[in-house]
């Protein structure tokens, strides 16, 4: 799904990899009051408004040979109280998860 065919032979070329060992399957951007967590989600094609505020969630995953790689970024733009609440206890929940992880 890479775009730039040159960029995705030079990408390969100096990390000695074949072309078909890079694929980026998905990227995301969603907004608005239609949310959908999956990453198998269909693209969405209402025009991005963010300056009218709200959250916006943006995502991608990467594929290099058998490795897999995803990040998501939660952006609030202009939250109203609720979402900073909310937005907070989630951040905190999440940090206590990371905590308890351990090795093995």
């Amino acid at each position: 799904m890479l775009e730039d065919e040159a960029e995705v032979k030079a990408l390969c070329n100096r990390n000695k990899l074949a072309s078909n060992e890079i694929d980026v399957p998905v990227v995301l951007l969603q907004s608005g009051k239609t949310f959908d967590l999956d990453f198998s989600v269909k693209v969405n094609t209402e025009q991005l408004n963010v300056s009218s505020g709200g959250s916006h969630l943006l995502g991608i995953a990467v594929r290099c040979s058998e490795y897999f790689a995803a990040i998501t970024r939660t952006l609030l733009v202009n939250p109203t109280n609720f979402e900073k609440q909310a937005y907070a206890w989630m951040y905190s929940l999440h940090k206590k998860v990371v905590e308890s992880l351990v090795a093995g």
